[in-house]
């Protein structure tokens, strides 16, 4: 079951940051990021609150950050993680070109899903529990490319707007 969706990217000056997320505080920003990033986040409205207003958090950000924002080599292909009984899916797009900041502009739109804990097999392979996951790879595939579409042929970057 999909418990939380959120578009990250990495700024040049701050580094991996959740501009937006739903629901709002789902994932929780990590304190050793620094107030800027929070505050500049807040008083754009951005609808990503913290975890401390409403008890309501999944996954703290700077434990996936890593895997949200990858390296480029593992940058535009499916990517998923596990985290604190949920998977983490996404498709971490980066587009290369002169009119970005340190020529490269990267981004990640992840579907947080509940990861079900079934008996694998003899040899080891989840069954059903694989399957679920496997069904919003197109699904995430799909919504990288849109926002890659939102980006590139958009009104003049988009997605780096803040």
């Amino acid at each position: 079951m999909l418990k939380s969706i959120f578009y990250a990217r990495f700024h040049p000056e701050r580094g991996p940051d959740i501009l937006h997320q739903y629901p709002p505080g789902s994932i929780s920003r990590s304190t050793s990021s620094g107030g800027l990033s929070s505050s500049i986040s807040s008083a754009h409205g951005h609808g990503h609150g913290s975890s401390s207003g409403n008890g309501f958090s999944l996954l703290p950000f700077s434990s996936i950050s890593a895997y949200v924002i990858p390296p480029h080599e593992l940058s535009n292909r499916a990517l998923a993680m596990c985290a604190r009984g949920f998977r983490v899916l996404g498709w971490p797009v980066s587009i290369e070109g002169e009119g970005y900041e340190r020529n490269r502009f990267v981004f990640n739109v992840c579907f947080v899903v509940e990861e079900d804990h079934e008996e694998q097999d003899e040899e080891g392979i989840e069954g059903k529990s694989w399957e679920r996951v496997r069904c919003w790879e197109g699904v995430v595939r799909k919504m990288a490319g849109f926002m890659r579409g939102l980006e590139v042929e958009g009104a003049g970057g988009v997605l780096r707007r803040e």
